[in-house]
C-alpha cells in the first residue's frame, strides 16, 4: 500500500510538473507573439510617422539649420561640444538615447528620433511617459528652433514635471563648495554641488533643495574602491534632495566648511537647466573620480544652460573642484561666496573666546561633569554665563546627535537635560554668534599643480632636482584655502640628476601620500595621521650590508665577500601609516607640535639581509610660522632592529618656506637620514 502510494504520487507530481510547463511555454509564446505584435505594431506606426509630411518637412528644416551639430544639441545630449566629435558621457544607452542604435554616437540620428517620438499619440503612453514629458528640455529647445505645429504636434500636460517645478519654486540658483576632507579618499578633493534657492524659502534656505552629483558606490573593499573609484567602476547618478540633508553630512558629520556662490545665469537659463536635469534621471554616468566626477558634470549643467561657455573641454585629465570654481568666476558667472562654517569650525572659535577662568569652568563641566554649582560658574556676568553655557550645550548637542548608543550617551544626555533646565533659567540670547572668517573660499587657493626646481649639495655629490605634483598641496605650502596644516600629493615625481651620475635618477614617487595635523580638543578628540605608498631611495654601503648579513646568519661560517664600500643608490618601495595627537600652542603664530606612532614595510631589491622589512615607527613634528613664513622640523625613529637585524634609523627633516606671491615660494630644506645627508635650495611655481 505504501509502495502504490508513493509511486502514485510520483507519477502525479511529475504529470504537475509537464501540465505546469506547458501551460507556461503556452503563455510564453502568446506573450511573444504579443510582443512581437506590438513592436512590429510600433514599427509600423514609426514607419508611417516617417512618412508622414510634417515630419519629413522637420526633419529638412532641422538639417537646413544644422541643428544636429549645434552646440545645444550637442549638449543636451552631453556630446563634446566640439563639432564631429563623439560619443556621448551619457552611459545608460536605453533609457537616455531614443535612437537605440547609435544614439550614442550620432547626434543626427538621436535628432531624428526625438522629433518621431514627440509626434506620437499621447494614447500611446502611460500618464507622465510621453517623450514630451521624459525630455522636457530637447522638447522646448527643437520646439524654439523649428516652430512645432501644435496641431500636427499636440502638446502633452505632464502634471509630475508640473508638480517638480512647483516643489522647487525657484528664484536662482547657487554652486556649493564643500571643503576637503581627507578621511575619505572619495572627498579629498572636495565636492560641489548645486542649490535652489527657493522663492517661498527666503531666510530659511536649509529649507531649498540642492542638485547633486555622486557615484552609487555599493559594499566593496577599500581596493576595488579606489579601483572603481579610478577606472569608472561606479555609475554615476543626479538626485535632487533636500539642502538641509547636505548640509547636516558635510558641515555637522564631516566638520567640511562650505561656501554658496549664487550663479549669475539669466531665468530662462535656469529654466533651461532644470529642465534638463529632470531628463538626467533616465541615465547614468561612468563615474571617474579623477576628471568625470562631480565637478565636470556640474559644468555640463552649465553648459545646457549657455551652450557658449564650452567648460568642460579644459579639462583633459583632472577636474579639481576647486579649479572649476575659478573657471567659472574668471567668466564672470558666480557672485561673492558666502560661508557657512562647520560646526566644529564654529564650536573651535567659541572656545578660543572663553577667558582663562571661563575655561576652567569649561573643562570642569564637559570633562567631569560637573554641576555649575561646584564650580565657580555664578560668580561670570550675565552675559558670560550664557556665553559659556551656550558653547557647552552646542558642544554636547554635537556629540549627542553623532555618537552610536552607549551607556556613556544615555549619560550624557541626562547630564545635557540637567544643564538645559539651568540655561531656561538665564535670558535667551542676545546677539547671534558671528565667526571670523579665518578660512579663505577655495577661489583663492594657490593653483594645484607644482614644479619644483632645486639644487643642493649631499653625500651623494652635488645635485639639481626637478619636482613635479599634478596635485595638490605639500604641508609647508601656502595654505590659503586648503586645509591647515595638511598635504596631499598624488601622483608626485623627485627626478635628481647627480654630478658624478650620467643619468637621471628616480628620487622619490609618491603613488599617494597624506598627512592631516589637527589641534587635539578635550571635546572633538581629533586624531592627526598619515599614510603614504611611496618609491623612495635608499643609500647604502655593501661593506654595511655584508657585514649586517653575516651577523644576521644563523651559519658563521657563511661570509659574504666585500665588494668595496662606495656609497650606493636604489629606489625602494614604502608603505608607512601612523597616527597620534597635535597640540596648538600658539594660535598667533600657528604653532603646533605632533607625536604620531605607527609603522612601515620596505621592499628592498637585492638586499642581502633580506628584502622585506617591517618596522615601527615614531615621528615628532614641530610647525610655527608668521606671515609669509612657515618653519618645519620633524624627527622620525624607525626600530629597524625590533623586528630584524638592521640598526635603527633616525630620519630629521628642517624646512623653511617663504611665500613671494600666491604661485610662487622660495624653500630651504635640510635633510639627514641612514647614510646620506643632504641640503637643498628650491623655487616653486604653482600652475
Amino acid at each position: 500500500m505504501f509502495l502504490f502510494s508513493k509511486t502514485r504520487f510520483i507519477v502525479l507530481f511529475f504529470s504537475f510538473i509537464l501540465v505546469a510547463f506547458s501551460v507556461f511555454s503556452l503563455y510564453s509564446q502568446t506573450l511573444d507573439l504579443k510582443i512581437s505584435k506590438e513592436t512590429d505594431k510600433n514599427s509600423n506606426d514609426d514607419l508611417e510617422l516617417k512618412n508622414d509630411a510634417y515630419y519629413k518637412k522637420l526633419v529638412l528644416r532641422a538639417d537646413e539649420q544644422g541643428l544636429a551639430e549645434a552646440s545645444t544639441w550637442r549638449a543636451l545630449l552631453h556630446y563634446p561640444l566640439r563639432k564631429g566629435t563623439t560619443p556621448s558621457e551619457a552611459d545608460d544607452v536605453g533609457n537616455f538615447f531614443l535612437a537605440k542604435a547609435d544614439g550614442k554616437i550620432n547626434v543626427a540620428t538621436e535628432l531624428r528620433a526625438n522629433l518621431l517620438a514627440f509626434l506620437k499619440p499621447a494614447n500611446l503612453f502611460q500618464k507622465n511617459k510621453h517623450p514630451q514629458c521624459i525630455f522636457p528640455a530637447r522638447f522646448r529647445w527643437l520646439d524654439k528652433k523649428l516652430g512645432f505645429d501644435y496641431k500636427r504636434m499636440p502638446r502633452i500636460k505632464c502634471p509630475a514635471l508640473e508638480f517638480w517645478f512647483k516643489i522647487l519654486d525657484y528664484e536662482s540658483i547657487s554652486i556649493v563648495f564643500a571643503s576637503y576632507f581627507l578621511n575619505s579618499p572619495g572627498s579629498a578633493l572636495g565636492h560641489t554641488l548645486f542649490k535652489i534657492n527657493s522663492k517661498r524659502f527666503k531666510g530659511h534656505d536649509l529649507l531649498s533643495y540642492s542638485i547633486n552629483y555622486a557615484a552609487t558606490v555599493n559594499d566593496v573593499d577599500a581596493l576595488r574602491y579606489v579601483l572603481y573609484g579610478l577606472f569608472g567602476g561606479f555609475p554615476g547618478k543626479f538626485s535632487v534632495l533636500p539642502y538641509h540633508a547636505k548640509v547636516k553630512e558635510y558641515n555637522d558629520i564631516e566638520e567640511r566648511d562650505i561656501w554658496e556662490y549664487k550663479i549669475k545665469l539669466s531665468d530662462e537659463e535656469i529654466k533651461t537647466m532644470l529642465y534638463h536635469v529632470w531628463e538626467l534621471d533616465q541615465t547614468h554616468f561612468d563615474y571617474y573620480f579623477m576628471k568625470e566626477n562631480c565637478s565636470y558634470h556640474l559644468l555640463s549643467l552649465f553648459e545646457v544652460a549657455r551652450p557658449s561657455l564650452d567648460l568642460r573641454s579644459e579639462y583633459k585629465i583632472i577636474t579639481l573642484p576647486a579649479e572649476t570654481l575659478k573657471q567659472l568666476i574668471a567668466k564672470d558667472l558666480l557672485e561673492p561666496a558666502k560661508y557657512r562654517p562647520a560646526i566644529n569650525t564654529v564650536l573651535a572659535q567659541r572656545v578660543s573666546q572663553l577667558g582663562a577662568k571661563e575655561k576652567i569652568i569649561f573643562s570642569a563641566i564637559l570633562d567631569e561633569h560637573q554641576k555649575l554649582s561646584q564650580t565657580d560658574f555664578s560668580q561670570l556676568k550675565e552675559e558670560r554665563q550664557i556665553f559659556l553655557l551656550d558653547t557647552i550645550l552646542a558642544i554636547f548637542r554635537a556629540k549627542i546627535e553623532y555618537s552610536a548608543k552607549s551607556k556613556e550617551k544615555v549619560k550624557e544626555e541626562k547630564f545635557y537635560d540637567l544643564l538645559l533646565k539651568e540655561r531656561i533659567k538665564l535670558p535667551p540670547t542676545k546677539e547671534k554668534f558671528q565667526i571670523k572668517k579665518e578660512i579663505s573660499s577655495p577661489d583663492f587657493s594657490h593653483d594645484p599643480s607644482t614644479l619644483k626646481f632645486s639644487g643642493g649639495v649631499s653625500d651623494f655629490g652635488n645635485f639639481a632636482s626637478f619636482r613635479f605634483h599634478p596635485m595638490l598641496h605639500e604641508l609647508i605650502s601656502v595654505d590659503t584655502a586648503y586645509p591647515l596644516d595638511s598635504e596631499l600629493l598624488v601622483f608626485s615625481w623627485d627626478l635628481r640628476l647627480y654630478e658624478d651620475q650620467n643619468k637621471l635618477s628616480l628620487h622619490r614617487f609618491n603613488l599617494l601620500k597624506v598627512i592631516s595635523l589637527v589641534p587635539y580638543d578635550f571635546y572633538t578628540e581629533a586624531i592627526s595621521y598619515d599614510y603614504s605608498v611611496t618609491i623612495d631611495s635608499d643609500f647604502f654601503y655593501k661593506e654595511e650590508e655584508a657585514r649586517e648579513a653575516k651577523e644576521a646568519s644563523s651559519n658563521t661560517n657563511n661570509s659574504t665577500t666585500i665588494i668595496d664600500d662606495e656609497l650606493r643608490h636604489r629606489n625602494i618601495l614604502e608603505l608607512a601609516a601612523q597616527g597620534g595627537y597635535s597640540y596648538s600652542l600658539a594660535n598667533e603664530t600657528r604653532t603646533m607640535f605632533s607625536f604620531l606612532v605607527g609603522g612601515l614595510y620596505h621592499y628592498i631589491p637585492n638586499r642581502l639581509t633580506g628584502e622585506h622589512l617591517f618596522a615601527p615607527s615614531l615621528s615628532a613634528i614641530f610647525l610655527s610660522g608668521v606671515n609669509k613664513w612657515r618653519a618645519l622640523f620633524q624627527v622620525k625613529y624607525i626600530a629597524f632592529s625590533a623586528l630584524a637585524s638592521v640598526k635603527d634609523e633616525l630620519q630629521l627633516k628642517l624646512a623653511l618656506r617663504y611665500e613671494l606671491a600666491k604661485n610662487r615660494e622660495f624653500w630651504l630644506e635640510v635633510n639627514n637620514r641612514k647614510n646620506y645627508r643632504e641640503t637643498l635650495f628650491s623655487y616653486l611655481i604653482h600652475f
